[in-house]
């Protein structure tokens, strides 16, 4: 087993002589697990703290918020196929002349699905493709909910699909073909919902 661990601290003061002081503190920390040859885990933190004090003497607190931000990640492969299912959790808050004027809580879980193969043939519904070289397919599955204190805005739920293939044709010649959508869904203002789709094409040559 391998590890990685990093951790980091920063302060900030920016005074704007005659009108304020805006302190800010970062922290945070990395931390990488490689279990055997073909699993990983990785964490990560971090936090930010704000405060904005007034003059004349910045006993004042006039604005003060936080975001705070974790995530863990796996990753394992399977044959051709490399797997990475990934958690997010991010929160926000303001608050200004003691009343609050932000929260927002987000949660986004997702999987990533990539591969990378050598195919004989590739079979496209009624299509039979000779393909001989490398194939790549990247495939990212995400769903992602908002909560927060503005109803209209912050109370929100995204599910998005995408799908690239790359394949190349020859040492000089790649083609990009892709796919995606997504579905936003307000919870609180139905009017608001829409889905979209997206198209990708791309020719390299490389020379």
């Amino acid at each position: 087993m391998n590890s990685k661990v990093s951790i980091k601290y920063s302060q900030k003061t920016v005074e704007t002589e005659a009108v304020s002081k805006l302190d800010t503190q970062t922290y945070g920390g990395h931390c990488r697990l490689d279990i055997l040859t073909d699993y990983s885990v990785v964490f990560d933190y971090e936090g930010r703290y704000n405060k904005t004090r007034k003059v004349p003497d910045y006993n004042n607190l006039s604005r003060h918020g936080f975001t705070k931000k974790g995530s863990i990640q796996v990753e394992f492969f399977w044959k051709k196929w490399r797997f990475v299912p990934n958690y997010e959790y991010r929160a926000e808050e303001e608050n200004e002349e003691g009343t609050k004027t932000k929260w927002v809580v987000t949660r986004s879980p997702s999987l990533r699905i990539r591969a990378d193969i050598t195919a004989k043939d590739f079979i496209i519904p009624i299509i039979k493709l000779p393909l001989k070289n490398r194939l790549l397919m990247d495939t990212l599955i995400k769903y992602e909910r908002k909560s927060g204190i503005q109803d209209k805005k912050d109370n929100t739920d995204t599910y998005s699909l995408d799908v690239d293939c790359t394949y190349d044709t020859s040492e000089n010649l790649k083609i990009t073909l892709g796919v995606g959508g997504s579905f936003f869904r307000n919870r609180k203002e139905k009017k608001d919902n829409y889905w979209s789709i997206s198209l990708l094409a791309d020719l390299s040559i490389v020379f």
